[in-house]
């Protein structure tokens, strides 16, 4: 027999998670519905910009959040081509976590807050909810069974069956590629430009290990397993088994339809130079949740989504815009140099993007 919810969210990342404790905090009746068992890892640099710290502790509280990161030093090294640009502090907070325990964390919290979590159920359609007539939602899931709700926001991931169903999947997609190493001695987190195309090389600090990947987007994606063989040898790091995942490339067309509402990945909100995508995630999250309650006062959820996500979608536009010339080769070193100079990187914004190029390109240094 189906199971009765308000809000079902399919998904328990970050997007997700954060849609039900903020709702379930409204005293709204949320089903979470997860495919894994917790806790459970998630492939994903985990680095937190001051944006992603300042949103996650406004949800949660700073004291609750502090055990999560695994290193909250500022300091930071941007390479190209092998050649050190800089090796400094950022002047803002930034710290790395590991998805196993943030995604964990979050999902207690939206059972603490009273969502109720329904973990190994993997969904296999969207039976009813994508037109206005529809009076319900309807999941079927993968052994039998149906979940039905009022309403349903779908944060599953890239590769989302239900967000299918909404607005056809971004293409192309990027593709990211990560290992862990175990190590000594932390080292501060490093980037490396330059090494190969449309594409960029990461060694984070976490408790123990070091993580160490490569992200790469277009058709450059399909050599991104040798690019990380080579980026390891170029760190003097030895091989071992890599894992990867996709990335969004851009927002898909629509983020809403009839009764469901895209969050997170799901919706293709990830940043398309860097591939950050755990901002992204908590706030549609938490703007997904309030349009929902918005709704019942106003009567227009899709407008108010839409409304809730227009920054996060405008700066997603921005970046895509200005990606070619971030990866040209003549001016990339140049560019790199001058976000290491600018105030602008404190908050590891891509917002401003535009500016700073201007400045770096109009105003070259004698």
């Amino acid at each position: 027999m189906p199971h009765e919810a308000q809000v079902i969210v399919v998904g328990a990342g970050p997007a997700g998670s954060t849609a039900a404790c903020v709702l379930a905090r409204a005293g709204v009746d949320v089903l979470l519905v997860e495919k894994g068992v917790f806790p459970r890892d998630k492939l994903c640099g985990g680095f937190l910009a001051s944006r992603s710290l300042g949103l996650l502790e406004e949800l949660h509280g700073a004291a609750s959040c502090l055990p999560l990161y695994h290193t909250s030093d500022d300091r930071y090294q941007i390479w190209h081509g092998g050649r050190m640009l800089a090796d400094q502090r950022l002047g803002d907070r930034m710290a790395f976590v590991q998805r196993l325990e943030l995604d964990h964390f979050l999902a207690r919290q939206a059972v603490e807050a009273g969502a109720r979590l329904r973990e190994d159920s993997a969904v296999q359609d969207l039976v009813e909810g994508q037109r206005p007539q529809d009076s319900r939602v309807r999941i079927a899931l993968k052994g039998g069974g149906e979940l039905v709700a009022e309403h349903l926001i779908v944060a599953d991931g890239a590769r989302s069956i239900l967000a299918d169903a909404v607005a056809a999947p971004p293409r192309p997609l990027g593709v990211a590629m990560e290992l862990h190493l175990p190590v000594d001695v932390a080292e501060p987190p490093r980037l490396d430009f330059g090494l190969f195309p449309w594409g960029y090389g990461w060694r984070f600090p976490k408790r123990g290990c070091a993580t160490v990947g490569v992200a790469q987007w277009g058709r450059h994606a399909r050599g991104c397993a040798g690019h990380l063989r080579r980026y390891l040898e170029h760190l003097n790091l030895p091989a071992a088994p890599a894992t990867g995942w996709i990335l969004p490339d851009r927002c898909r067309a629509r983020l809403s339809r009839g009764r469901v509402l895209l969050a997170g990945d799901a919706a293709g909100l990830c940043e398309p130079i860097s591939g950050e995508g755990i901002y992204f995630a908590l706030r549609s999250g938490q703007r997904a949740a309030q349009a929902l309650l918005d709704s019942a006062r106003t009567g227009d959820l899709h407008a108010s989504y839409r409304r809730g996500t227009a920054r996060m979608r405008g700066q997603m536009r921005a970046s895509r815009l200005f990606r070619p010339l971030f990866h040209a080769a003549p001016v990339q070193e140049r560019l790199l140099r001058a976000f290491c100079e600018l105030p602008e990187l404190r908050q590891v914004e891509w917002s401003d993007i535009f500016r700073v190029a201007a400045r770096s390109l109009l105003f070259r240094r004698p």
